[in-house]
């Protein structure tokens, strides 16, 4: 009787969470960068910076037993002309972490387009190629004008 009661004992204190508890695992804190992209990830979630978009997700990171995660945020083009609109679109952000390498797949969630698959390392942060801003058309000279004539 008496190993039943303490089987009883234990089953309740595992099942209160009295054993030992397995934290999930997350992508790792800190800069994360690669050929056209930065991510930067948080206790909070990430944000990432393209040559010509941004982006973000809220909440933890957390990656399976293989390594892959998926979360969900937003994602803002961001073109180089100030008379163009910056569209903000829900995304769907997913890959794998392999160490200190990772796949990202981006992919527009109310589109389903792709917005392509990066490779990034942590540790290294990219320069950008940001969208050039555009040029407003050069004025013309009013009729008027006359050209500068040298003597």
């Amino acid at each position: 009787m008496t190993i039943s009661v303490l089987s009883t004992v234990l089953i309740l204190l595992l099942g209160m969470g009295g054993g030992p508890s397995v934290s999930p695992r997350t992508i790792a804190a800190g800069s994360w960068g690669g050929p056209h992209v930065n991510l930067t990830v948080t206790p909070a979630g990430f944000s990432l910076e393209f040559d010509c978009a941004a982006g973000s997700a809220k909440g933890p990171t957390v990656i399976d037993r293989k390594g892959r995660f998926k979360l969900y945020g937003t994602y803002v083009s961001q073109p180089g002309s100030p008379s163009a609109a910056r569209v903000t679109h829900p995304a769907e952000y997913s890959g794998s972490v392999k160490g200190k390498r990772m796949t990202l797949e981006v992919k527009l969630a109310d589109t389903k387009q792709s917005m392509g698959t990066y490779h990034l390392v942590l540790g290294q942060r990219q320069r950008l190629n940001k969208c050039p801003a555009g040029r407003p058309p050069e004025s013309e000279p009013s009729p008027s004008a006359k050209p500068y004539e040298s003597r």
